[in-house]
Formats: C-alpha cells, structure tokens, sequence
C-alpha cells in the first residue's frame, strides 16, 4: 500500500511540474527573430541566408 502511494505521489508531482507548450509557431519565429536582431544589430535581415557567414567576419 506504501509503495502504490509513494508512486502515485510521485506521478503526481511530475504532471503537475510539467508544463504544456502554449507557444505557436508565429510567436516562435517572433521570439527568434528579436533575440537575432538584439544579438546582432548590423547584420541585415536578408543576409542570415548566409548562415555564420553573415554573423562572422572572420570567416567571410
């Protein structure tokens, strides 16, 4: 009886602790978007085609 407790308290806990994502995919790519421009603010949005190149100079 202990032991059904035990892992029912614990099962518990894990679902309460887990939370569902509530983020869809146009407030994603907003998110990424704004974190890109702040980390790099003179890089133009069309050159992150590039990929690192547009970010680093050195390895242009």
């Amino acid at each position: 009886m202990k032991k059904l407790l035990t892992a029912t308290l614990v099962l518990g806990l894990c679902g309460a602790f887990s939370l569902p994502a509530n983020a869809t995919p146009e407030e994603d790519l907003k998110k990424f978007r704004t974190y890109h421009e702040k980390r790099f603010p003179k890089t133009p949005f069309n050159d992150y085609i590039n990929g690192v190149y547009s970010v680093d100079s050195a390895s242009r």
